[in-house]
């Protein structure tokens, strides 16, 4: 017994000093793993800084909007700048400073390029040839500006202004916009945004140097519309991804938002929006490059030399310009069909722009038809032109349903009229008829003269009165 009394608190000492070393041991753990996460959270907010400093290789925007027109015949000012449209970027990948007559005869000799490359129908659409337009107006106008100006503290330079007239007095006007080369991508986020957003008609729409008088300078809309591509060298990481600077640049947002950093955190989708986003609006078909076609911007990421012919010449020039053009005469359109001044039937009307310039295939090649396709899911088209085309079919049969029925109450009306008339006639065919037999046979006219004429109008009147029931019930038949 004396022996365990004394074991005891030995045992127990030990255990104290085992417990203490435990916990000195978890303690230095808890503080090592407190310093990694926090080391972490400074790379993450480090790296974070880092891509808001992100900058492209080189970017431009082109900028669009619909405007409403109306043709005059005053001719443009000798000192005007306005020339028939000219392409903006060649085969060979050269950039046209010089608008003049050699660049104009460049322009003309791509025309085989795109009836090779577009259906020809569909390229004929885009160049003004498969409609008319007043003799004094050309489909396509260019104007060159070289116009050197500041947004925030940023040099830009708006090279050019472009100008496509289409039927039902709507144009789409569009310039481009080069920025300076040290520009961050967080800076072309808040410039794109402020661009678009401000009024430019008293640069686009010279009065004196314009064929045609602009009625609308902003059709349908309070900002323009943002075509953004941008080649640069970078390399991402699973923290930030290009899909996530595609998504920032499309959205306008400062670069980081859609991981909720950068300037505005708060603008972070949520994770089923950014998904479903790059699900049903992105474009990757090259590993070099993707777009995402959103409804106010279309966005382009490449990695690598721009190839601008096919971007600024080619996809903006048909394939873009012709999305705008039927979306507002959609827009146009819906506020004729709801206006209840307006009684005319527009089936006609809905018939010929749908074979028009509602084209499903469009090129021989598939990169083409692809982004067709997705920038018409950006812009809804398809759904809204169904929706229309439903509505004005019922509209259609109902305002044919009144017109029946009241050309229906119209005939009812007249052939009362008709009736009475015949019934007159009849009574005054079998008077006349019995005084010219009396007249010639020498009848005297005594009560008997006067029984059979009635009888005989009586007999006329049943008769007509059965046949004009039986044409009527072979009409309900």
């Amino acid at each position: 017994m004396k022996c365990l009394s004394v074991c005891l608190p030995v045992q127990k000492q030990k255990n104290q000093s085992h417990d203490k070393k435990i916990s000195a041991q978890l303690l230095r753990v808890k503080k090592n793993l407190t310093f990694e996460i926090k080391n972490h959270r400074n790379q993450t907010e480090n790296k974070m800084d880092e891509n808001t400093l992100l900058r492209p290789k080189q970017v431009y925007t082109i900028f669009c909007s619909a405007f409403k027109y109306k043709s005059t015949q005053k001719k443009s000012s000798n000192a005007s700048k306005l020339i028939p449209w000219q392409a903006h970027a060649f085969q060979d990948n050269q950039p046209n400073h010089a608008y003049n007559d050699e660049t104009a005869k460049k322009t003309s000799q791509l025309e085989n390029d795109f009836h090779n490359y577009f259906y020809e129908s569909f390229a004929d659409c885009l160049q003004g040839k498969s409609f008319d337009l007043p003799a004094n107006l050309q489909p396509a106008y260019t104007l060159p500006l070289n116009h050197n100006t500041e947004k925030r503290s940023h040099k830009i330079n708006i090279s050019y202004a472009d100008y496509f007239l289409f039927p039902h007095n709507i144009g789409i006007v569009a310039f481009k916009v080069e920025y300076h080369e040290n520009i961050t991508f967080d800076d072309l986020t808040l410039l794109i945004h402020t661009i678009r957003s401000e009024d430019h008609s008293w640069l686009l729409f010279p009065g004196e140097e314009m064929p045609f008088d602009v009625e609308d300078p902003l059709l349908n809309g309070n900002k323009y519309k943002a075509f953004t591509v941008a080649e640069h060298d970078l390399e991402f990481d699973e923290d930030y991804s290009s899909d996530h600077l595609l998504f920032d640049i499309g959205t306008c947002s400062p670069i980081g938002a859609s991981i909720g950093k950068g300037k505005n955190p708060s603008l972070k989708p949520t994770p089923g929006y950014f998904q479903q986003i790059l699900e049903e609006n992105k474009i990757a078909v090259f590993d070099n490059w993707s777009a995402l076609a959103l409804f106010d911007t279309f966005t382009v990421l490449h990695k690598g030399s721009l190839y601008n012919y096919n971007w600024e010449t080619k996809y903006f020039r048909f394939l873009y310009v012709i999305t705008l053009y039927v979306k507002n005469y959609l827009i146009e359109l819906n506020k004729v069909f709801h206006d209840p001044k307006d009684d005319d039937s527009l089936e006609n009307e809905f018939y010929n722009f749908d074979r028009d310039f509602n084209f499903d295939q469009i090129s021989y090649n598939f990169l083409p038809q692809v982004i067709y396709e997705k920038t018409r899911f950006s812009q809804h088209l398809d759904r809204e032109i169904e929706k229309l085309k439903i509505a004005i079919d019922r509209d259609t049969a109902i305002k044919e349903k009144i017109r029946n029925e009241q050309e229906a109450e119209s005939e009812k009306r007249i052939n009362t009229a008709l009736l009475i008339v015949a019934f007159l006639a009849v009574v005054s065919a079998v008077w006349d008829g019995s005084e010219w037999a009396a007249t010639v046979i020498n009848f005297e006219r005594n009560q008997n003269y006067s029984i059979y004429s009635v009888a005989f109008m009586v007999v006329v009147i049943f008769v007509i009165i059965i046949l004009l029931l039986k044409k009527n019930a072979i009409k309900k038949h």
